[in-house]
C-alpha cells in the first residue's frame, strides 16, 4: 500500500514537471524574410518603433512599416528618399529630400502625411535633405546639412539655426542640443 502511494506521488511530480516543461517551452513563431523587399529601395537610413511595436524605416522609396507579418511601403508624397524617421507621441516624423513632416494613423489604419515645410510655409534650400529628428520638449527639431529647424507644431512657431559649416550630426544630451 505504501509503495502504491509512493508511485502515485512520483507520477504526480513527474506529470507536474513534464506539463510545466511542455507549456513553459513555447517557442514564438519565426518567419524568415528575404534580404530584398522587392517593392522597397535598397537602402535604409534610420529605424524607429512605436508604442505598439510597429517598426518604421526611412527607405530610399519611402516609409517602410513592419507590424510583425508583412512589410508595407508608404511612398513619400514628393516621391523622394526618406532620410530620417522618429516616432514622437502618435506621429511618425520623417525628414526627406526637400521636405519634412509627419505621418498619422487614420481610423481605418492607413497613414496620412502632413508636410510641415508646406504647412508652416518654410522655404527649403535647394537640394536640402533632413538627416536627423530630435524631440525637444514640445518642439521637434529637423536637422539638415545646413541648419536646424525647430518647430512647435501646436503653436505654429519656428526657429532656425544656420550652421557656419556642414552640419553632420546633432544630439540631445541632458536636455541640451549639441551640433
Amino acid at each position: 500500500m505504501k509503495s502504491i502511494k509512493i508511485i502515485k506521488k512520483i507520477l504526480l511530480i513527474f506529470a507536474l514537471v513534464f506539463i510545466d516543461q511542455v507549456f513553459g517551452q513555447e517557442i514564438p513563431p519565426i518567419k524568415h524574410h528575404k534580404p530584398a523587399i522587392s517593392f522597397a529601395g535598397n537602402q535604409n537610413w534610420m529605424i524607429t518603433q512605436d508604442q505598439n511595436g510597429i517598426i518604421f524605416t526611412a527607405n530610399n522609396k519611402g516609409l517602410l512599416q513592419f507590424g510583425g507579418e508583412e512589410w508595407e511601403l508608404n511612398a513619400s508624397p514628393n516621391q523622394s528618399i526618406i532620410r530620417s524617421v522618429k516616432v514622437i507621441d502618435n506621429r511618425i516624423c520623417v525628414g526627406s529630400y526637400m521636405d519634412f513632416g509627419y505621418w498619422e494613423r487614420l481610423s481605418n489604419g492607413e497613414l496620412n502625411y502632413t508636410s510641415l515645410a508646406e504647412k508652416l510655409n518654410i522655404d527649403i534650400i535647394d537640394d536640402e535633405q533632413f538627416w536627423n529628428i530630435i524631440e525637444y520638449g514640445e518642439r521637434i527639431i529637423f536637422q539638415s546639412l545646413n541648419r536646424l529647424i525647430i518647430t512647435d507644431i501646436a503653436n505654429k512657431e519656428l526657429q532656425f539655426i544656420n550652421a557656419e559649416n556642414t552640419l553632420l550630426k546633432s544630439f540631445k544630451v541632458d536636455n541640451k542640443i549639441y551640433y
